[in-house]
């Protein structure tokens, strides 16, 4: 009670002093209030990352948000997060009500650890010696009319360490060393981040007359959405250079395609584009024949496992050891397996172990620790020389990589790797590269090894990701149907003026490339489908200058004037050398959006989405669009995955709210 009657008068004056020099806030219009009120109803929204930022949101609202918080607020875990992140400038606001002091006093009762907390924050509001040795003094106190027993030396220095120092004991809560009035910029600032993306500009549109052509190769990875969607769940957007459109649509299974006599099938479908209703949309599908798991044939797989240092952390090396026990329980007696890892240096863990002896791989799986440095060049050379050594001829023959991409030992450049890599997969040994971790993820390493190594690259952000890639997709993860996949498309001048490639900005060929055997280029594993978008301005071409030594060729006549483009497939068996040509000439129907297959709907929701991260709502592709058409196109989605994606849409729009709310600083 003594603690009480003698606080209040103390914050009571504060409040006075802070109206004198700060004044009232002015009045809220009706959009503030609402948005204000939508940021306390995102603090209970279902993603913890969302609810997190809507606490700091609060905050950096200043005296409307701590007021709407303390009003509201429940005395949980999160609201005292929320009152100790700013707590000074709490302290500061005449407009909050008495509840909110109320909850501040058993806050500071509760927890000593909060009341240093308090000391340091109101501190590191300050720009004179004389302004912090007056707030130390108010806080002193308060503090101590709450805290009897709290009684520091009141002669210990007044700025420095060993005041400081001084307050620890007398509390009994240790100071941290970056607590020191030194360190408090650092102590309050993220965490470093050095992840790294090979950065890249968008397709824009190209006109007909110009290029008639678009060449490039196929890609069937996934990483980027995976990357995206961990992200999303920490209450942040993802970096521009990390969102390649791409791997987002051709993150989802579709429907499966009709096959012929070849492991190659096409398709097409023309609709309206969605976020221009005078443009068209033309989606295109590559897809390979599936392939039964128990026809999958012998695998040679090594597992070349980072444990090194950076790898020291649960969503690293304990969720790499979890993804490849799931592999390795579909393994069988015609498999082989071994392990090397590398961390200062590499080692020889496993070394050829039969599918079936599935307790010694597990244990040498289990037993996997990180620490040390990082000798990637070391580690991917004896992968690749146990590879070679247990070749089997018409089988699959693969590195499978697990790392957070650091490198820092021997060679450590991309050209320099990928060069070794490129020159094992044309010896038949294919790399898979998993990601893992973030904070020094080398994303543009992976991406490297993984298109020299004629692999493909995943990111690995949860168990479930792990299942996916492991259980439900092993034969496309592992089996590859059509090698050197090329795509080409030839638009008809007659009924197109210009056109844009959706994605597929690091996978573009020259148009000369795609005759040319030699030029690598993606593969397709067993299952895999690989979706294309092009954006096109209907209407007639405008020809290029002329020139003095080219005539202009007649023009296009009978069925084929009726054409909106062609599309041109070349691809090699997996053991072949000669590539063989697969043609798909596409007519326009004019059919209306309304008509459109649920795959193209939900596929042009992810492409809109993946365009809405990268360059915000622009040129009509906006998070609400994606929202509209995912939610119209769920269809059948038995593992949950499109559910999911709208749960993503949805969270992107509140993160890009709060922070467009912390920007305009809402009062």
């Amino acid at each position: 009670m003594r603690g009480t009657v003698l606080v209040l008068p103390i914050l009571l004056s504060l409040v006075g002093f802070v109206t004198e020099v700060f004044g009232q806030q002015p009045a809220q219009t009706a959009e503030q209030q609402a948005n204000l009120e939508r940021v306390w109803q995102l603090t209970s929204y279902e993603n913890a990352g969302v609810r997190s930022l809507a606490w700091e949101t609060l905050a950096d609202l200043g005296c409307e948000g701590f007021r709407i918080g303390a009003e509201r607020g429940v005395s949980g875990d999160d609201f005292k997060k929320f009152l100790t992140s700013e707590l000074s400038r709490f302290v500061q606001c005449a407009s909050v009500p008495e509840v909110a002091w109320g909850k501040l006093r058993t806050l500071l009762r509760q927890d000593k650890q909060l009341e240093l907390e308090y000391q340091v924050y109101e501190i590191r509001l300050t720009r004179t010696v004389g302004e912090v040795y007056r707030r130390k003094m108010r806080f002193l106190q308060l503090v101590e009319a709450v805290r009897p027993d709290w009684r520091p030396k009141r002669e210990t220095t007044v700025v420095g360490s060993s005041y400081m120092a001084g307050v620890s004991a007398a509390i009994g809560a240790p100071v941290s060393a970056a607590s020191s009035l030194s360190g408090l910029a650092a102590a309050t600032e993220p965490p470093e981040v050095n992840d790294r993306f090979a950065p890249f500009h968008d397709n824009r549109f190209v006109k007909v007359g110009d290029q008639p052509l678009s060449t490039f190769s196929t890609d069937v990875d996934t990483s980027s959405y995976a990357w995206a969607r961990g992200y999303l769940a920490m209450g942040r957007l993802p970096e521009s250079d990390s969102v390649r459109l791409e791997e987002f649509v051709n993150y989802f299974p579709y429907r499966g395609m009709e096959f012929g006599k070849a492991p190659i099938a096409l398709s097409a479908e023309v609709n309206d584009s969605p976020w221009n209703s005078t443009r068209r949309l033309v989606r295109i599908q590559v897809g390979a024949r599936g392939l039964e798991r128990a026809g999958r044939g012998p695998t040679n797989l090594v597992y070349l496992l980072d444990t090194s240092g950076s790898m020291n952390q649960p969503d690293k090396i304990e969720l790499l050891k979890s993804a490849l026990l799931k592999l390795t329980d579909q393994l069988g007696a015609s498999d082989t397996i071994g392990i090397v890892t590398y961390a200062g240096t590499q080692r020889l863990v496993l070394d050829s172990a039969n599918g079936s002896e599935k307790e010694k791989i597990r244990a040498a799986i289990n037993g996997l620790t990180a620490s040390g440095s990082t000798y990637g060049e070391g580690g991917l050379r004896m992968a690749y020389a146990l590879a070679r050594k247990n070749f089997k001829p018409g089988g699959v023959n693969r590195v499978i990589l697990g790392t957070d991409g650091d490198y820092n030992v021997g060679v450590t450049g991309t050209g320099e790797l990928t060069a070794l890599v490129e020159a094992e997969a044309k010896n038949g040994i294919a790399l898979t590269g998993l990601g893992f971790g973030r904070g020094n993820y080398r994303d543009e390493l992976m991406q490297a090894l993984a298109q020299h190594g004629n692999g493909n690259a995943y990111f690995i952000d949860s168990e479930k990701e792990a299942v996916k890639v492991f259980e439900r997709e092993l034969t496309a993860t592992l089996n590859i149907a059509a090698k050197d996949t090329k795509v080409q498309v030839e638009f008809n001048p007659a009924r197109v003026s210009s056109y844009r490639l959706l994605g597929y900005e690091t996978r573009r060929l020259e148009n000369q490339d795609f005759k040319d055997d030699s030029k690598d280029a993606g593969d397709l594993g067993a299952g895999h489908v690989v979706t294309v978008f092009y954006e096109i301005d209907p209407g007639t071409a405008s020809e290029a200058d002329a020139l003095r030594f080219q005539k202009p060729a007649e023009s296009v006549r009978g069925d084929a004037a009726r054409e909106l483009m062609f599309v041109k497939v070349r691809y090699k068996d997996p053991d072949g050398s000669e590539s063989k040509l697969l043609e798909l000439p596409v007519r326009d129907t004019n059919a209306k959006l309304a008509e459109a297959s649920a795959d193209f709907v939900f596929a042009s929701a992810v492409a809109t989405f993946a365009q809405a991260l990268r360059r915000g709502d622009t040129d009509g592709a906006s998070l609400a669009l994606s929202k509209q058409m995912a939610e119209r196109s769920l269809g059948n989605d038995p593992d949950g995955y499109r559910k999911e994606f709208l749960s993503l849409v949805d969270t992107a729009a509140q993160i890009r709210f709060l922070n467009d709310v912390s920007r305009n600083q809402i009062r």
